[in-house]
């Protein structure tokens, strides 16, 4: 690996690394206090998210790495579509709070956070990570994916143990590689997007616990991913550019 290859990966991790400790462990005053109306408070938790996304956009801009996965990737329609769904299925389930809000608004601020927090989050691992690390050994390139990732959560340094750390580590190393597939076949962050969040759906946002059962989460995501499946199958049909009849 060349050496600006590996001041490219620094600079990125290095900025999603201080987000993530500031705003998940040194949390500042304004970040507890913060009280926005309509339920928007909610909005802050994309502030830890922040980090690859912002970490991505510098190293692109200021030292210009080859990019291969785009928002849209090789597909505007279907990606649209697919980020669409899970945004439509948070709103029709419907979201508990405790605020008192109708819980079909919830649903959809909740749908609409959801998939700006993970297009966060993934405009770093699969929209600039994988692509740097494009040449490596497939297989070393998604472990080494999944443990930056699963670093980056910084989940050791709360009351966790041993093994909950490692089976952590294992479903990250296993989503880098399930996901990094779904993007090497689209290119788009936004199919990048929508499968990273099942893993928030299935156990790891403790928002999405708060507002749904898990029986609720489960067939949230059985909807989602039947539905994922089936366009990423039509991908080429409704990603080809339309032309007109002569």
């Amino acid at each position: 690996m060349t050496s600006p290859k590996l001041l490219r990966i620094a600079v990125f991790y290095l900025i999603a690394l201080v987000f993530a400790y500031f705003f998940r462990y040194a949390q500042p005053e304004w970040y507890d206090t913060l009280d926005l109306p309509a339920g928007l408070t909610i909005v802050r938790n994309l502030l830890s998210a922040l980090g690859p996304w912002l970490g991505a956009f510098l190293v692109t801009i200021l030292l210009r790495p080859e990019r291969k996965v785009s928002l849209f990737g090789s597909g505007r329609l279907p990606s649209l579509i697919m980020i669409a769904v899970p945004v439509v299925v948070f709103t029709l389930f419907g979201a508990s709070n405790s605020d008192g809000l109708n819980e079909y608004y919830y649903g959809l601020i909740v749908g609409l956070l959801m998939a700006v927090y993970c297009l966060f989050e993934e405009s770093g691992w699969r929209g600039y990570l994988q692509d740097e690390l494009r040449g490596m050994n497939p297989f070393l390139r998604y472990v080494v994916i999944g443990v930056m990732w699963y670093a980056w959560h910084l989940t050791f340094l709360g009351s966790s143990n041993l093994v909950n750390e490692l089976i952590i580590l294992a479903i990250l190393i296993g989503a880098s590689w399930g996901i990094g597939q779904a993007v090497e076949h689209t290119k788009s962050l936004m199919v990048a997007a929508c499968f990273h969040m099942i893993g928030n759906l299935v156990a790891l946002s403790s928002l999405l616990k708060s507002c749904y059962t898990f029986s609720e989460r489960m067939l949230i995501s059985g909807i989602c991913v039947v539905i994922w499946i089936a366009i990423l199958m039509m991908w080429e049909k409704l990603g080809r550019p339309r032309t007109d009849a002569a």
